[in-house]
């Protein structure tokens, strides 16, 4: 990668999406720990996204938008997916 600024890579954010969305049905499918909690996932949404931005990458969205994003899709696949357990763990 250069060092100019990639601007509004969608790609690296639906990766940032899914990756964080995973974590999260992760934490809720735990059985000897409680499912984060609003201010953790926000706090992952931050750390995943000043990662990427000091790696090059610039987003026109903010990390309250990735943590909502993620949870929705998390929200969604929990009461969809058959078998969702196996999504989040890969399995």
């Amino acid at each position: 990668m250069t060092t100019s600024t990639i601007h509004d890579d969608g790609e690296m954010w639906d990766t940032m999406v899914a990756g964080l969305t995973k974590q999260i049905l992760r934490s809720r499918l735990h059985t000897k720990k409680p499912p984060w909690p609003e201010d953790r996932i926000l706090a992952e949404a931050e750390c995943w996204f000043w990662d990427t931005t000091h790696a090059g990458y610039s987003f026109s969205r903010t990390p309250e938008e990735l943590a909502a994003e993620a949870t929705e899709k998390a929200d969604y696949r929990q009461d969809t997916d058959v078998n969702w357990d196996q999504w989040a763990f890969g399995h």
